[in-house]
């Protein structure tokens, strides 16, 4: 096996996500959706910064991670639909 094959085999994989939409318990302009794992460990959120530009926040795992790509589609898309500003940051 080549060493990157390797490394892509022994990286634990997330087949399950779980996401929540909220606005968090911190001060934060906007929405966020957070992506964990079957067992709640985030893996990622998806945020909003200071200029209002759809961003992805990875977390540092102490281990590597993949996900099938159709998870991360449907996640992206849910992101699209519920992510941004809030309304009174916007004016």
């Amino acid at each position: 096996m080549s060493g990157y094959l390797e490394l892509i085999e022994r990286s634990r994989l997330v087949d399950v996500v779980n996401s929540t939409s909220s606005t968090g318990g911190v001060a934060y302009p906007g929405t966020a959706l957070e992506v964990a794992d079957a067992d709640g460990r985030e893996l990622f959120h998806v945020v909003v910064d200071g200029r209002g530009r759809r961003q992805v926040l990875f977390f540092a795992t102490p281990d590597h991670y993949r996900l099938p790509l159709e998870l991360v589609e449907r996640a992206l898309a849910r992101a699209k639909e519920v992510v941004g500003p809030c309304p009174e940051e916007q004016e």
